[in-house]
């Protein structure tokens, strides 16, 4: 804790190494890139899910798979410079479009578009993949969400009775 004057700030250190600020932030000293001055601590940690080599998977047809790469950055700790055990998550946001398994392996069920979100709940970090199912070719059609109906809608006239005139 440092105290200058009246003023008061802290920084709290966690079992995991992670560093959290707290207090009078009048000249940005809390590291959050503000000069608001903080109620709540504020981890100043900076951990990420790395899904460059793959923030978007492109799939042809149903059955098709693709492995998720990913890599955990480990930000600024006092107690290490390597990562801890990722424990990271998959879950999709869309079954209809795209399966994922608990190692990884996407799925392609059904053309469209959905996301596989990577979720390391001990880190609080997430991030999303987006996942193209565009079809054999990758000639994306537009989504069919009542399988047995044309895409098309039934021709109406309409009347001024129907527009309330």
């Amino acid at each position: 804790m440092t105290r200058s004057g009246s003023t008061q700030t802290s920084a709290i250190i966690d079992e995991t190494g992670k560093i959290w600020t707290v207090g009078n932030n009048a000249y940005g000293q809390m590291g959050n890139g503000t000069t608001e001055s903080l109620t709540r601590p504020w981890c100043i940690q900076d951990n990420k899910i790395d899904i460059s080599k793959n923030n978007t998977i492109n799939l042809q047809v149903q059955g098709d798979k693709k492995q998720i790469q990913y890599s955990e950055i480990l930000g600024f700790n006092v107690l290490t410079n390597n990562p801890l055990t990722p424990n990271v998550t998959f879950r999709t946001l869309d079954s209809n479009i795209a399966t994922v398994s608990n190692t990884g392996i996407v799925t392609a069920q059904g053309t469209g578009t959905t996301y596989i979100e990577l979720k390391d709940e001990q880190k609080e970090i997430i991030a999303k993949i987006k996942i193209n199912v565009n079809g054999k070719g990758n000639e994306t059609a537009a989504k069919n969400s009542r399988r047995n109906l044309p895409l098309c809608s039934i021709k109406r006239k309409w009347n001024s009775m129907d527009l309330g005139i």
